[in-house]
């Protein structure tokens, strides 16, 4: 559940000497990091009274981690407010009663909070192991579509029809999940069809379909534009369309799809991760983007440290403790050379992580426990591989899982969601 909770607000604005020193407003947002949160029930007054011990308390977040292994950061230290949510919970011997929940926060100046945020969730490793995890991936070509393991072994085929029976309808589609419901955004399947860049598409699991909506893209987001869930699953944010300006935006709430905030720089081939919650995106294809990081908050897009790579066509993945994982792609500064490299964004500084077992470049990547999968794609070699990305505290393996790419398939849709009655017999 995601609600706003009473807290208990300790200020950490500007201080020198001893002395409070006001924050002008010209440069001065306060923005809220959760400290800690407390669950316990709401018992009448005549129980209220009973020795604290005997009321019993579920801590969520402690020292700015959560300790409740279901709790998502969707906004912290970002804004004037943090949200989280969590899954539904009772007290045993107390589910009659109400729950209450107590957070204290710290507020801090725009642009210092950072420090306050961690860099780790000591739960990431329990969760969604390789083994428990399967995806599902839809190729350009329709019938190369297919579930895998997170440990790899045979892939298992689906039967995904089109309209007009098309076999590369999702050809350079990008896509996100919306309430829970799979949709593909623009691409390039007719191009007889000017309107085919606009178009909207629904995966209807049930009948293993892809529908064509009514409603429609306001720009033609033909390739290399990026597609990103909202972090509490609401709204898609569709972005960068091969038009000039390459920042044009839509917000998709799965019914229209309306213009958004543009970006400022350009950033074509950039991809879409969350960071802190907030939609970001790094680099660009164009000069105007080249290193540029901007996220996107209430009020628009703001910038963040530049990119040290001068990357293009990465695939960017946001993990649950609020980092930006950015994957492979292909350096300008080196001939555009395909990349292994791993960088991470966290308090908005960047570290070299590691590196991916072979390069990969115009792939996608999903993240599910602590490891990240990154499908290709497009390498020199050309192998297609798909890898596994293991995060243990700041440790990075990755690992070569089942056969690769059967062919270059740019930009695979990626889910999680239960597709196992499209699989072929």
């Amino acid at each position: 559940m995601s609600r706003p909770v009473p807290v208990s607000k300790t200020g950490h604005t500007g201080q020198r000497d001893g002395a409070r020193v006001p924050c002008p407003v010209s440069r001065c947002r306060p923005q809220v990091v959760v400290k800690s949160c407390t669950a316990s029930p709401q018992l009448p007054l005549i129980i209220g009274i009973l020795p604290p011990p005997l009321i019993p308390e579920y801590v969520i977040i402690e020292d700015f981690i959560p300790k409740d292994p279901t709790t998502k950061i969707l906004s912290n230290g970002t804004e004037p407010q943090a949200r989280i949510e969590f899954e539904a919970f009772q007290f045993k011997r107390f589910t009659e009663y109400p729950i209450s929940i107590e957070c204290e926060i710290e507020i801090c100046e725009l642009g210092n909070c950072d420090p306050l945020i961690p860099t780790n969730f000591p739960f990431l490793d329990d969760f969604s192991l390789p083994s428990d995890t399967n995806i599902t991936v839809i190729n350009s070509n329709l019938a190369a579509s297919y579930i895998i393991n997170g440990v790899g072994g045979p892939p298992s085929f689906l039967n995904i029809t089109a309209p007009n029976n098309d076999p590369e309808y999702t050809r350079y589609a990008q896509s996100a999940v919306v309430a829970g419901q799979l949709y593909l955004f623009g691409g390039l399947s007719d191009e007889e069809d000017p309107l085919d860049p606009r178009k909207i598409v629904k995966f209807d699991v049930d009948s293993c379909k892809l529908i064509l909506l009514a409603a429609m893209l306001t720009d033609d987001f033909t390739i290399g534009h990026a597609a990103l869930a909202t972090s509490d699953g609401s709204k898609a944010l569709i972005c960068f369309p091969p038009s000039p300006g390459y920042n044009f935006c839509d917000v998709f709430d799965g019914t229209t799809s309306v213009p958004g905030f543009n970006s400022t720089y350009g950033h074509l081939y950039a991809g879409l991760g969350l960071y802190n919650g907030q939609p970001t995106t790094v680099g660009s294809s164009n000069e105007d983007g080249y290193r540029k990081v901007e996220t996107l908050g209430p009020n628009g897009w703001t910038d963040l440290p530049d990119s040290p790579m001068n990357y293009y066509a990465p695939s960017l993945v946001g993990v649950a403790n609020g980092d930006l994982y950015v994957l492979g792609g292909r350096n300008i500064d080196e001939n555009n050379f395909f990349q292994k490299s791993i960088y991470k964004l966290s308090k908005s500084t960047w570290t070299l992580m590691g590196s991916l077992t072979e390069a990969v470049g115009y792939g996608s990547a999903i993240n599910v426990g602590s490891s990240i999968y990154v499908f290709a794609g497009e390498n020199e070699v050309p192998t297609y591989p798909i890898q596994r990305v293991d995060i243990s505290d700041d440790n990075i393996t990755s690992t070569l899982i089942g056969s690769n790419q059967d062919e270059k398939y740019v930009f695979p849709i990626l889910s999680t969601l239960d597709s196992n009655n499209c699989v072929i017999n």
